[in-house]
């Protein structure tokens, strides 16, 4: 069986086993608040830095949307910025809107 034709009885398989069990796909959408600074993060080396700043705009934004919309990875709009300092090390900030996932019924906990 060619690769095509397999990929496309796996998908009609998949729809098959959907519709027999009744198991329904729902939409979601991605909700996002205002944009959210970190504030500076100072670190040895640019990663700690940085690490330190999303860190802090993961705590920041917990306290004032709660833990849904602190996940970095579903954040939109993400900007950091990382200088080195003078006396050595670096500074880094960050900003990005906080994010959740809401599903068709309006549930957020997905």
């Amino acid at each position: 069986m060619g690769g095509s034709l397999k990929r496309a009885f796996a998908a009609a398989a998949l729809a098959l086993g959907l519709m027999v069990h009744g198991v329904s796909a729902t939409a979601a959408e991605r909700i996002c608040e205002a944009p959210m600074p970190s504030g500076s993060s100072v670190g040895t080396t640019e990663a700690d830095a940085r690490v330190g700043a999303i860190t802090s705009w993961r705590m920041k934004t917990m306290k004032k949307y709660g833990p849904r919309h602190a996940d970095w990875g579903l954040a939109a709009e993400k900007v950091t910025k990382c200088a080195p300092r003078s006396n050595g090390g670096f500074e880094c900030a960050t900003t990005a809107r906080p994010c959740t996932i809401r599903d068709s019924d309006g549930n957020t906990e997905i």
